[in-house]
């Protein structure tokens, strides 16, 4: 079966740009691979300098079976730009492989997303694959090369088009769904805190937030995404010059990339791992006190929306 294409979203930022497409190159299917660079137009007349940069570097990239170049002539913003290269080669591929500029692939990962998507492309509670794990303990009882959660993670995913096409992507008041379904919103909460956060702002109208909207469609139709257990990519990213991701002083999302070249041996047994999740929570909210001061700021929004609620009545 031919390779995924991959498409590859950049904005300003040619060093990262770089050292995203020398990772993949470094990937043996890389050859075999279409790459698609999706280069928005400047949204501001500073920013145009730095597009320039990445567009000349976009122009010399070698090494793939074939590279095209879709440089946007009016600025569409990273929702509408991403979206809309999704759905066009979806279409004429059926299937995809999707980074940002800021995620840099490990050796085997081409291999990972073109083997997860064969695996499964029958099996309909798979969403997506994703490459990017968090850097948690896992039980010492599990031994598996993957596992599975009810909510993808957008460092470096794959996934199909008859998937793909199911997403509602229109702007629409999520939250308030969540809030009158005590299930569905245990479900959103399962994996961290933060997804709720995101959803509400994203309703609200203060970002547009699509992989949010992408885990609400996985929440809703309970569907799962495929995890490695060793991360198959780190996002470089989380230094304050990205839209959305702030910066990462911690380094709670730092992880080493696997460069070993063990196959992953995919699990035909989906389920979600209760102890997994309850790692993937604990590690998404962080210590105590900064649980405590979540879960006041998660029920303060709740009391407010629920009066709002009553007030409009």
């Amino acid at each position: 079966m031919s390779k995924a294409p991959i498409i590859v979203t950049v904005y300003d930022r040619p060093r990262h740009f770089r050292q995203c497409i020398e990772a993949l190159l470094r990937n043996g299917p890389a050859k075999e691979s279409e790459l698609y660079v999706v280069s928005d137009a400047p949204g501001k007349p500073d920013h145009a300098s730095k597009i320039d940069q990445v567009r000349a570097y976009a122009q010399s990239i070698t090494g793939f079976k074939k590279v095209h170049l879709v440089f946007r002539e009016e600025n569409y913003g990273g929702h509408r730009s991403a979206l809309t290269i999704a759905q066009q080669v979806s279409a004429k591929h059926g299937r995809f492989i999707f980074l940002e500029d800021d995620v840099v692939a490990s050796p085997n990962f081409l291999d990972y997303m073109n083997d997860g998507l064969n695996y499964y492309e029958s099996d309909k509670r798979i969403f997506s694959i994703a490459a990017y794990t968090l850097p948690i303990q896992f039980p010492k009882a599990f031994k598996s090369d993957v596992f599975f959660l009810p909510s993808h993670c957008p460092w470096g995913l794959a996934t199909w088009q008859d998937r793909w096409e199911r997403v509602d992507f229109s702007a629409k008041d999520r939250y308030a769904v969540a809030m009158r379904d005590r299930k569905l919103f245990k479900k959103i909460i399962s994996s961290g805190n933060y997804i709720i956060h995101i959803l509400r702002a994203d309703s609200q109208g203060q970002v547009e937030a699509g992989d949010v909207r992408i885990c609400f469609h996985q929440f809703i139709h309970d569907v799962y995404t495929v995890y490695p257990r060793v991360s198959k990519a780190m996002n470089i990213g989380l230094d304050g010059s990205g839209m959305h991701s702030g910066t990462d002083k911690k380094n709670k999302y730092s992880v080493q990339a696997d460069t070993s070249i063990h196959k992953t041996t995919f699990d035909a047994d989906v389920r979600l791992d209760p102890a997994i999740i309850r790692r993937i929570r604990n590690y998404q909210n962080g210590n105590l006190w900064e649980s405590l001061v979540n879960s006041i700021i998660l029920a303060k929004h709740r009391w407010m929306d629920k009066n709002r609620t009553k007030h409009c009545k």
